[in-house]
C-alpha cells in the first residue's frame, strides 16, 4: 500500500487547512505538506480541524514545492480546469485505476491556492492531473470540498488493497530523479545543435510534459541515462 502525502500550496484561509486536517483524520492519512501556506497553528485552524489537531501539529512545511516532493514516485496535481500543453489530465473517477497501474511506493497530491490554484510551472512536476467533473452551472469547489472528493477516492482504494493483497513491481521513478533526466535531455539537444534559441521554452515544456506522461519505473530510468551516458561519450571521441 503506498504512502500518501496531502501538499497544500499557498492556501491561504486557516479554516481550510483545518477543514483538510479532519478529512485527513477521517479518511486514515497523516501526511500533510504545506508550502508558502497560512499557519497551520493558528487558533482558526484548529478550530475548524474539530479535535484532528494532531494532524496540525504534525504537519510539516516547506520552501519550495520541489522540496515538498523529492521522495517521491508518483506525483499528482489537482486543477480545477484544463490546460493546453499538459494532455496527462484525468478526472477523479479515473484516479484509482491509475494508481493501481502504476503501483507507485509513495504518492503526493498537491493541491492549490483557493483562487489561482497550481501554476503551469507547478504542474509540469507532476505525472497526472486530476480533475473533478462538475456542472456547467457551478463547476468551482472549495478547496476542502475537492480534498473531500480525492482523499475519499484515496480511501477506498487503499482499503481494495488491504483486501486483496498487493503484488511486488518495480518502483517508479522519482521526481528529483525525472528532473535531472529532462535537464540531462535538454543539455544534450543543445549539444547537438537540436534546440533553437526562440524554441527553448517551448520545447522544455514538451519535455517535461512527455516525460511526466510516461510515469517511467527505476529500471527505464536507468536504461535511458545509460544510453544518453553512452551516446554522450560517442559524440566526445568524435570531436
Amino acid at each position: 500500500m503506498p504512502d500518501i502525502s496531502w501538499v497544500l500550496v499557498r492556501v491561504s484561509e486557516a479554516g481550510n487547512i483545518g477543514f483538510i486536517a479532519r478529512l485527513l483524520d477521517n479518511f486514515d492519512q497523516s501526511d500533510l505538506r504545506l508550502v508558502d501556506s497560512v499557519s497551520h497553528l493558528s487558533f482558526k485552524a484548529r478550530q475548524y480541524s474539530s479535535g484532528s489537531t494532531a494532524i496540525l501539529e504534525q504537519a510539516s512545511c516547506y520552501p519550495s514545492l520541489e522540496e515538498a516532493l523529492l521522495e517521491h514516485d508518483l506525483v499528482i496535481a489537482t486543477t480545477a480546469r484544463p490546460r493546453k500543453r499538459l494532455p496527462n489530465l484525468i478526472p477523479s473517477s479515473s484516479l484509482n485505476s491509475e494508481i493501481s497501474k502504476l503501483k507507485p511506493k509513495k504518492i503526493a497530491i498537491i493541491f492549490g491556492n483557493e483562487a489561482s490554484g497550481l501554476t503551469n510551472s507547478e504542474l509540469l512536476l507532476a505525472n497526472k492531473l486530476v480533475y473533478i467533473p462538475t456542472s456547467s452551472k457551478k463547476s468551482s469547489l472549495n478547496i476542502s470540498h475537492a480534498f473531500g472528493i480525492v482523499a475519499y477516492n484515496i480511501f477506498l482504494h487503499q482499503n481494495q488493497i488491504i483486501a486483496r493483497g498487493n503484488k511486488k513491481s518495480i518502483p517508479l521513478a522519482k521526481v528529483n530523479e525525472l528532473e535531472q533526466l529532462k535537464k540531462d535531455i535538454f543539455s544534450f539537444l543543445k549539444l547537438i545543435e537540436f534546440v533553437k534559441i526562440p524554441q527553448q521554452e517551448a520545447l522544455l515544456k514538451m519535455l517535461a510534459s512527455t516525460i511526466n506522461r510516461l510515469s517511467l519505473n527505476a529500471e527505464e530510468l536507468k536504461v535511458l541515462k545509460a544510453i544518453l551516458g553512452k551516446t554522450l561519450t560517442k559524440l566526445k571521441r568524435i570531436d
